[in-house]
């Protein structure tokens, strides 16, 4: 009995291995070769990973599962992989496993849609470099479509430059006229007249640097005068003005801005005037200001209000031809509005 299970076993498997070799026959030469050089490389890469691979659990793989015919004949597309971390790839060349120590993208492929191995390809995807796991590689490619495409990185040398020259000094300048109603009951004292409220005109010119700070500085050089009429007598005043101005810009559109001015001046010369007597003065200025400037493709037109408050003292010289009575110092008070251009001056 047992001869006979002998005889029925060695026919069977030389009926098998008959059957193989023709099969093998009408293999081309292609699949041939493909079937004798990449079957037994995935076969040593299979026998190589096993016992590297503790935290995987491993089908058991046949050189039939992967290097049949129909996987050979016939492949997928090459997609966009995720490699995790702590999986383990076999490189073609040295025939050496190595460790995955972070997460990676790579260009993969399958030989069939169910396949226990990944081929991992260059960067071109051209050529393949590796052999993983299906189940260590993830196919992202829908993923990284929904996805925002990065900008190419570039990489830029370091700078060596450790301070920030500007050469280009910007000043915006404005000339305006201004039309004031002025207070001038320390005048009037002066002079012995009644006279309270006069009107004047006063031209200034201002320029600032332009920075990045909020707060704009400048200066500020103006002339003004007034003329009057007491008694059939004419009366004047002139002074001339220098100071320090300082402003605050705020945007309300493109074109319009809002500017919030604070000026301090000092008289370069300041008289008051009639057909028999004169007086000159030191004279102190403190103005408030608000302007709108609207931007044009011309230049600033700039329309403003002002008040100012001036301190008046009278030189020692002048102080000996007024009345014991009269005081040495006093204040006059002025309010009025303003229209001017403004252009920028690029040095």
């Amino acid at each position: 009995m047992n001869n006979q299970l002998k005889q029925t076993s060695a026919i069977a498997l030389h009926i098998f291995v008959v059957l193989m070799m023709c099969r093998s026959a009408a293999l081309s030469a292609k699949s041939k070769k493909f079937f004798t050089e990449e079957g037994l490389r995935l076969s040593k890469i299979i026998k190589k990973l096993e016992p590297l691979m503790k935290n995987h659990y491993i089908k058991e793989i046949t050189l039939k599962e992967d290097t049949s015919q129909e996987h050979q004949l016939g492949s997928t597309e090459i997609f966009k992989g995720h490699i995790k971390k702590g999986a383990i790839v076999y490189d073609i060349k040295s025939d050496e496993p190595y460790l995955i120590s972070r997460d990676l993208y790579v260009l993969a492929q399958t030989r069939a849609k169910i396949s226990y191995l990944t081929y991992l390809y260059d960067k071109e995807g051209k050529k393949i470099k590796f052999i993983a796991l299906s189940e260590d590689v993830q196919n992202v490619t829908q993923q990284l479509k929904t996805t925002a495409t990065p900008q190419k990185l570039t990489t830029y040398p370091p700078n060596t430059t450790k301070y920030l020259l500007d050469k280009h000094l910007i000043l915006q300048n404005s000339i305006n006229m201004h039309f004031e109603f002025i207070n001038i009951p320390y005048l009037s004292e002066l002079f012995g007249t009644k006279t309270g409220m006069v009107s004047g005109n006063r031209i200034e010119f201002k320029s600032f640097y332009d920075w990045d700070f909020p707060i704009n500085l400048g200066m500020s050089l103006s002339v003004a005068t007034s003329t009057w009429l007491e008694d059939e007598s004419e009366m004047s005043w002139t002074a001339t003005y220098l100071g320090p101005v300082a402003r605050l810009d705020i945007k309300f559109s493109d074109t319009f801005d809002l500017s919030f001015q604070f000026s301090f001046q000092k008289a370069l010369n300041s008289k008051a005037s009639n057909m028999s007597s004169a007086f000159l003065f030191y004279n102190d200025v403190i103005q408030l200001g608000i302007e709108g400037i609207y931007e044009t493709q011309f230049g600033n037109i700039i329309f403003g209000l002002n008040y100012r408050q001036q301190k008046l003292k009278l030189k020692k010289d002048n102080y000996l031809q007024v009345s014991t009575t009269t005081s040495e110092q006093g204040t006059l008070f002025s309010i009025g509005g303003a229209i001017g251009y403004g252009f920028d001056i690029d040095l």
